[in-house]
């Protein structure tokens, strides 16, 4: 399996919407940007969560 991102980079990159709260994404994997996080691409944020799920 691939390591999609850097375990530092996700770590730094799930810090600032966990402490807002609720965060969601739309399953499209090739938008270039996340809505709400613009510096994040938004297939990084879908496979994040992905990996949060139990």
């Amino acid at each position: 399996m691939i390591d999609v991102c850097a375990k530092s980079s996700s770590r730094r990159h799930l810090r600032v919407p966990l402490q807002g709260g609720v965060l969601v994404a739309q399953k499209d994997f090739y938008a270039p940007k996340h809505p709400e996080l613009e510096q994040i691409p938004n297939w990084h944020v879908i496979k994040m969560m992905q990996s949060l799920k139990l």
